[in-house]
Protein backbone atom coordinates (compact mmCIF):
# COMPACT_ATOMS: atom_id res chain seq x y z
CA UNK A 1 0.00 0.00 0.00
CA UNK A 2 0.96 3.66 -0.41
CA UNK A 3 0.14 6.69 1.73
CA UNK A 4 -1.33 9.97 0.54
CA UNK A 5 2.23 11.27 0.15
CA UNK A 6 2.75 8.37 -2.31
CA UNK A 7 5.23 6.70 0.02
CA UNK A 8 5.05 2.94 0.38
CA UNK A 9 3.61 1.81 3.74
CA UNK A 10 5.71 -0.98 5.26
CA UNK A 11 4.04 -2.83 8.13
CA UNK A 12 6.58 -4.63 10.30
CA UNK A 13 4.18 -6.94 12.19
CA UNK A 14 4.91 -10.68 11.74
CA UNK A 15 7.19 -10.19 8.72
CA UNK A 16 10.55 -11.85 8.15
CA UNK A 17 13.55 -9.59 7.64
CA UNK A 18 13.84 -10.75 4.01
CA UNK A 19 10.31 -9.53 3.26
CA UNK A 20 10.88 -6.19 4.98
CA UNK A 21 14.14 -5.67 3.09
CA UNK A 22 12.47 -6.47 -0.23
CA UNK A 23 9.73 -3.91 0.47
CA UNK A 24 12.31 -1.32 1.57
CA UNK A 25 14.27 -1.78 -1.66
CA UNK A 26 11.08 -1.46 -3.71
CA UNK A 27 10.29 1.79 -1.90
CA UNK A 28 13.69 3.21 -2.86
CA UNK A 29 13.24 2.13 -6.48
CA UNK A 30 9.77 3.71 -6.64
CA UNK A 31 10.97 7.08 -5.32
CA UNK A 32 14.28 7.14 -7.21
CA UNK A 33 12.98 9.40 -9.99
CA UNK A 34 14.81 11.20 -11.35
CA UNK A 35 17.62 8.81 -10.33
CA UNK A 36 20.02 10.00 -7.63
CA UNK A 37 20.71 6.60 -6.06
CA UNK A 38 22.92 4.21 -8.04
CA UNK A 39 25.14 1.16 -7.95
CA UNK A 40 28.79 1.98 -8.63
CA UNK A 41 31.73 -0.36 -8.18
CA UNK A 42 29.48 -2.92 -6.51
CA UNK A 43 28.34 -0.46 -3.84
CA UNK A 44 25.27 1.69 -3.27
CA UNK A 45 26.07 5.36 -3.90
CA UNK A 46 24.23 8.64 -4.23
CA UNK A 47 24.94 11.70 -6.35
CA UNK A 48 24.80 15.14 -4.76
CA UNK A 49 26.43 18.55 -5.10
CA UNK A 50 28.60 20.51 -2.67
CA UNK A 51 28.40 24.19 -1.69
CA UNK A 52 30.16 25.13 -4.94
CA UNK A 53 27.63 23.12 -6.98
CA UNK A 54 30.28 20.56 -7.89
CA UNK A 55 28.99 17.03 -8.35
CA UNK A 56 29.99 14.41 -5.77
CA UNK A 57 29.59 10.64 -5.67
CA UNK A 58 29.08 9.45 -2.09
CA UNK A 59 29.03 5.93 -0.67
CA UNK A 60 25.74 5.15 1.07
CA UNK A 61 26.38 4.04 4.64
CA UNK A 62 23.88 3.13 7.37
CA UNK A 63 23.12 6.76 8.28
CA UNK A 64 22.53 7.82 4.68
CA UNK A 65 20.45 4.72 3.92
CA UNK A 66 18.31 5.30 7.02
CA UNK A 67 17.73 8.88 5.84
CA UNK A 68 16.83 7.63 2.35
CA UNK A 69 14.35 5.07 3.71
CA UNK A 70 12.70 7.64 5.98
CA UNK A 71 11.91 9.65 2.85
CA UNK A 72 10.96 6.67 0.68
CA UNK A 73 8.65 4.70 2.96
CA UNK A 74 6.45 4.90 6.05
CA UNK A 75 7.15 2.14 8.58
CA UNK A 76 4.57 1.08 11.15
CA UNK A 77 4.23 -1.36 14.06
CA UNK A 78 1.45 -2.47 16.40
CA UNK A 79 1.14 -1.03 19.90
CA UNK A 80 -1.86 -1.72 22.15
CA UNK A 81 -3.71 -3.22 19.19
CA UNK A 82 -3.17 -0.02 17.19
CA UNK A 83 -1.02 0.57 14.13
CA UNK A 84 1.43 3.38 14.90
CA UNK A 85 4.32 4.92 12.94
CA UNK A 86 7.83 3.74 13.83
CA UNK A 87 11.41 4.42 12.86
CA UNK A 88 13.19 2.48 10.15
CA UNK A 89 14.32 -0.81 11.75
CA UNK A 90 18.11 -0.89 11.98
CA UNK A 91 18.11 -4.56 10.98
CA UNK A 92 16.44 -3.63 7.68
CA UNK A 93 19.10 -1.00 7.00
CA UNK A 94 21.92 -3.46 7.69
CA UNK A 95 20.31 -6.24 5.65
CA UNK A 96 19.65 -3.98 2.68
CA UNK A 97 23.26 -2.78 2.61
CA UNK A 98 24.47 -6.38 2.77
CA UNK A 99 22.49 -7.54 -0.28
CA UNK A 100 24.65 -8.96 -3.10
CA UNK A 101 22.76 -6.81 -5.64
CA UNK A 102 20.03 -4.19 -5.74
CA UNK A 103 17.52 -4.93 -8.47
CA UNK A 104 15.95 -1.80 -9.92
CA UNK A 105 18.75 0.57 -8.89
CA UNK A 106 20.47 1.85 -12.07
CA UNK A 107 24.23 1.47 -12.63
CA UNK A 108 26.42 4.57 -12.53
CA UNK A 109 29.40 4.37 -14.87
CA UNK A 110 30.66 7.90 -14.33
CA UNK A 111 29.66 11.53 -13.82
CA UNK A 112 30.42 14.33 -16.22
CA UNK A 113 30.14 18.09 -16.07
CA UNK A 114 30.76 18.34 -19.80
CA UNK A 115 28.45 17.66 -22.76
CA UNK A 116 30.12 14.54 -24.13
CA UNK A 117 29.92 12.25 -27.11
CA UNK A 118 28.05 8.98 -26.91
CA UNK A 119 29.41 5.95 -28.75
CA UNK A 120 26.76 6.45 -31.48
CA UNK A 121 28.06 9.95 -32.21
CA UNK A 122 25.23 11.85 -30.54
CA UNK A 123 26.00 14.43 -27.87
CA UNK A 124 24.76 14.11 -24.29
CA UNK A 125 23.35 17.56 -23.46
CA UNK A 126 20.38 16.83 -21.17
CA UNK A 127 21.27 17.19 -17.46
CA UNK A 128 20.64 14.19 -15.23
CA UNK A 129 21.08 10.45 -15.64
CA UNK A 130 21.53 9.03 -19.13
CA UNK A 131 20.45 5.38 -19.18
CA UNK A 132 22.12 4.79 -22.56
CA UNK A 133 25.63 5.51 -21.28
CA UNK A 134 25.21 5.14 -17.52
CA UNK A 135 26.57 8.68 -17.13
CA UNK A 136 25.19 11.41 -14.89
CA UNK A 137 25.52 14.81 -16.54
CA UNK A 138 25.63 17.80 -14.20
CA UNK A 139 26.79 21.00 -15.94
CA UNK A 140 28.37 23.84 -13.91
CA UNK A 141 26.07 26.48 -12.48
CA UNK A 142 24.92 29.09 -15.02
CA UNK A 143 26.45 27.05 -17.87
CA UNK A 144 24.96 27.91 -21.26
CA UNK A 145 25.64 25.55 -24.16
CA UNK A 146 25.76 27.02 -27.64
CA UNK A 147 23.89 25.08 -30.32
CA UNK A 148 25.88 22.10 -31.62
CA UNK A 149 25.32 21.44 -35.34
CA UNK A 150 24.74 17.81 -36.35
CA UNK A 151 26.78 18.41 -39.50
CA UNK A 152 29.53 21.02 -38.82
CA UNK A 153 30.51 23.18 -41.76
CA UNK A 154 34.06 24.13 -42.71
CA UNK A 155 33.40 27.52 -41.07
CA UNK A 156 32.31 25.81 -37.82
CA UNK A 157 35.51 23.77 -37.76
CA UNK A 158 37.67 26.81 -38.54
CA UNK A 159 36.01 28.80 -35.73
CA UNK A 160 36.65 25.95 -33.30
CA UNK A 161 40.31 25.72 -34.33
CA UNK A 162 40.71 29.47 -33.94
CA UNK A 163 39.24 29.38 -30.44
CA UNK A 164 41.56 26.57 -29.34
CA UNK A 165 44.62 28.35 -30.74
CA UNK A 166 43.59 31.56 -28.98
CA UNK A 167 43.23 29.67 -25.70
CA UNK A 168 46.78 28.26 -25.93
CA UNK A 169 48.50 31.10 -27.76
CA UNK A 170 50.41 32.57 -24.76
CA UNK A 171 52.10 29.33 -23.68
CA UNK A 172 55.80 29.01 -24.69
CA UNK A 173 55.65 25.63 -26.43
CA UNK A 174 59.02 24.35 -27.57
CA UNK A 175 57.82 22.96 -30.92
CA UNK A 176 54.66 22.57 -32.98
CA UNK A 177 54.52 18.96 -31.78
CA UNK A 178 54.23 20.19 -28.18
CA UNK A 179 51.40 22.51 -29.19
CA UNK A 180 49.59 19.62 -30.91
CA UNK A 181 49.93 17.52 -27.76
CA UNK A 182 48.40 20.37 -25.74
CA UNK A 183 45.44 20.48 -28.15
CA UNK A 184 45.05 16.71 -27.77
CA UNK A 185 45.03 17.12 -23.99
CA UNK A 186 42.36 19.83 -24.19
CA UNK A 187 40.11 17.60 -26.31
CA UNK A 188 40.67 14.37 -24.36
CA UNK A 189 38.10 14.94 -21.55
CA UNK A 190 35.43 15.64 -24.17
CA UNK A 191 35.94 12.38 -26.08
CA UNK A 192 37.13 10.17 -23.19
CA UNK A 193 33.71 8.49 -22.70
CA UNK A 194 33.80 6.97 -26.20
CA UNK A 195 37.36 5.62 -25.86
CA UNK A 196 37.02 2.07 -24.60
CA UNK A 197 40.65 1.44 -23.68
CA UNK A 198 43.19 3.28 -21.53
CA UNK A 199 44.79 6.58 -22.58
CA UNK A 200 48.26 8.02 -21.88
CA UNK A 201 48.99 10.43 -19.06
CA UNK A 202 49.78 13.96 -20.26
CA UNK A 203 53.15 15.23 -19.02
CA UNK A 204 53.82 18.98 -18.86
CA UNK A 205 57.44 19.87 -18.18
CA UNK A 206 59.66 22.95 -18.50
CA UNK A 207 63.26 23.91 -17.62
CA UNK A 208 62.24 26.57 -15.08
CA UNK A 209 59.43 27.88 -12.88
CA UNK A 210 56.85 30.39 -14.05
CA UNK A 211 56.26 28.94 -17.51
CA UNK A 212 52.60 28.05 -16.94
CA UNK A 213 52.68 24.27 -16.38
CA UNK A 214 50.00 24.25 -13.69
CA UNK A 215 48.06 26.95 -15.55
CA UNK A 216 47.85 24.80 -18.67
CA UNK A 217 46.29 21.97 -16.67
CA UNK A 218 43.98 24.48 -14.99
CA UNK A 219 42.77 25.87 -18.33
CA UNK A 220 42.15 22.38 -19.73
CA UNK A 221 40.06 21.53 -16.67
CA UNK A 222 38.14 24.82 -16.72
CA UNK A 223 37.26 24.27 -20.37
CA UNK A 224 36.09 20.70 -19.77
CA UNK A 225 34.45 20.92 -16.36
CA UNK A 226 34.06 24.57 -15.35
CA UNK A 227 36.35 24.21 -12.32
CA UNK A 228 39.94 23.37 -11.32
CA UNK A 229 41.27 19.81 -11.69
CA UNK A 230 41.56 17.34 -8.83
CA UNK A 231 45.05 18.23 -7.54
CA UNK A 232 47.28 15.60 -5.97
CA UNK A 233 50.75 15.74 -4.48
CA UNK A 234 52.91 13.00 -5.92
CA UNK A 235 54.66 10.72 -3.45
CA UNK A 236 57.07 7.83 -3.84
CA UNK A 237 55.00 5.82 -1.34
CA UNK A 238 53.05 3.28 -3.41
CA UNK A 239 50.39 2.77 -0.72
CA UNK A 240 49.67 6.51 -0.64
CA UNK A 241 49.44 6.67 -4.43
CA UNK A 242 46.98 3.77 -4.35
CA UNK A 243 44.76 5.56 -1.83
CA UNK A 244 44.84 8.78 -3.88
CA UNK A 245 43.87 6.94 -7.08
CA UNK A 246 40.97 5.13 -5.39
CA UNK A 247 39.67 8.35 -3.86
CA UNK A 248 39.79 10.17 -7.21
CA UNK A 249 38.05 7.36 -9.12
CA UNK A 250 35.43 6.94 -6.40
CA UNK A 251 34.54 10.61 -6.97
CA UNK A 252 34.57 10.06 -10.75
CA UNK A 253 37.10 12.88 -11.12
CA UNK A 254 37.25 13.76 -14.81
CA UNK A 255 40.70 15.33 -14.62
CA UNK A 256 43.40 14.47 -12.08
CA UNK A 257 46.69 16.41 -11.94
CA UNK A 258 49.85 15.58 -10.03
CA UNK A 259 51.15 19.09 -9.48
CA UNK A 260 54.77 20.31 -9.25
CA UNK A 261 56.45 16.91 -9.07
CA UNK A 262 59.99 17.33 -7.74
CA UNK A 263 61.14 13.68 -7.77
CA UNK A 264 61.34 11.09 -10.58
CA UNK A 265 57.88 10.00 -11.71
CA UNK A 266 58.18 6.24 -11.27
CA UNK A 267 55.23 4.36 -9.77
CA UNK A 268 54.15 0.81 -10.56
CA UNK A 269 50.77 1.54 -8.93
CA UNK A 270 50.14 4.56 -11.14
CA UNK A 271 51.32 2.62 -14.19
CA UNK A 272 48.82 -0.13 -13.35
CA UNK A 273 45.99 2.40 -13.08
CA UNK A 274 46.89 4.15 -16.34
CA UNK A 275 46.95 0.88 -18.30
CA UNK A 276 43.69 -0.44 -16.85
CA UNK A 277 40.06 0.18 -17.73
CA UNK A 278 38.96 -0.90 -14.25
CA UNK A 279 40.55 -0.28 -10.85
CA UNK A 280 40.07 -2.46 -7.80
CA UNK A 281 40.89 -1.55 -4.20
CA UNK A 282 39.61 -1.67 -0.63
CA UNK A 283 37.56 1.33 0.49
CA UNK A 284 39.50 3.40 3.03
CA UNK A 285 38.13 2.88 6.53
CA UNK A 286 35.82 0.04 5.45
CA UNK A 287 36.25 -3.68 4.81
CA UNK A 288 34.52 -3.65 1.40
CA UNK A 289 36.33 -3.90 -1.89
CA UNK A 290 35.33 -1.76 -4.84
CA UNK A 291 35.87 -2.02 -8.59
CA UNK A 292 35.72 1.28 -10.43
CA UNK A 293 35.90 2.30 -14.10
CA UNK A 294 39.13 4.13 -14.84
CA UNK A 295 38.06 6.84 -17.29
CA UNK A 296 39.84 9.92 -15.97
CA UNK A 297 42.24 12.20 -17.83
CA UNK A 298 45.60 12.24 -15.98
CA UNK A 299 48.16 15.05 -15.99
CA UNK A 300 51.61 15.30 -14.38
CA UNK A 301 53.70 18.47 -14.32
CA UNK A 302 57.05 19.56 -12.96
CA UNK A 303 60.33 21.30 -13.72
CA UNK A 304 62.69 19.08 -15.72
CA UNK A 305 60.35 16.21 -14.93
CA UNK A 306 61.97 12.80 -15.11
Amino acid sequence: QHSKSNKRIIRTLQKAIEELTTEALQAIVETNAPPLTFVKGGNLVRVRTDEKNRILVELIDEKILNNLLERSASFSRHKNNLEVPCNVPLQVVKDLLALPSWEGIPPLIDVTETPILRSDGTVLTTPGYDAVTGLFYSPPQDFILSPIPDNPTAEDINNANTLIKEMLAEFPFDTDVDFCNAVALALTPLVRPIIEGPIPMAVITAPQVGTGKSLLGEIVSLMATGHSPELMQYTAQEDEIRKKITAALMQSAQIVMFDNIAVPLMSSTLASALTSIEWGDRILGRSENVRLPQRSTWIANGNNLR
